[in-house]
């Protein structure tokens, strides 16, 4: 079972997801034939989006050049919907299988924020990480396990790539947490009732 699987079948599972009140029919931003884009549920930032693929692959490094191009093409037209402040995005991932990683949901997912908070360059793994570019012909290896965290600008993604194996769950939250002097990182408990509904809100005025 796979909760993103769900969705990308039924978009209105989102309700029972988000309570009777949301009162939207679903949180898709953006859908294509291989992704989609959805408002993120228990964000500590706004905006906060995740962009996955339809097929169910674990990982970035798992999808094919079509796959990648329309990744890439959904995060160009985050950047068109000018809701980020800036016009380079802060991407993140927890690649691999759950089960040994740090990922909580065994389904491909980018999380996306602004990058003018500063999150990429908090991480450095120094020693621990390999630097690579990201297009849509380019990708690094599959590993098992990994973290990554990019910066997308101009059709690229500049990623820190991590293959150390940390299996420390929600890592990145409780990293972004930290940055921000919040103690708000879990996603079951961090959620702003009104956050998915300002976006979509945002979103639909561009």
């Amino acid at each position: 079972m796979c909760i993103f699987c769900d969705e990308i079948k039924n978009p209105k599972l989102a309700k029972q997801l988000l309570g009777e009140e949301f009162q939207y029919e679903d949180r898709v931003l953006y859908s294509d034939d291989y992704v989609l884009a959805l408002a993120g549920y228990g964000p500590q930032v706004f905006p906060y989006v995740l962009v996955l693929t339809k097929r169910h692959i674990n990982s970035f490094a798992k999808t094919s050049n079509i796959e990648r191009a329309h990744v890439l093409d959904c995060l160009k037209w985050l950047v068109k919907c000018r809701i980020f402040s800036s016009s380079k995005l802060c991407i993140f991932e927890h690649g691999g299988a759950s089960i040994s990683g740090s990922s909580s949901i065994d389904h491909f997912h980018l999380h996306v924020i602004d990058n003018s908070i500063g999150f990429f360059n908090s991480i450095d793994w120094k020693n621990d990480q390999v630097i690579y570019k990201i297009t849509e012909k380019n990708m690094f290896e599959d590993y098992k396990n990994y973290l990554m965290i990019g910066i997308y600008e101009n059709d690229c993604i500049e990623a820190k790539i991590n293959m150390t194996n940390i299996k420390e769950p929600q890592y990145f939250r409780k990293k972004l947490a930290l940055l921000l002097n919040s103690e708000q990182w879990d996603w079951k408990t961090g959620m702003n009732s009104n956050y998915i509904s300002d976006l979509i809100a945002l979103i639909n005025k561009r």
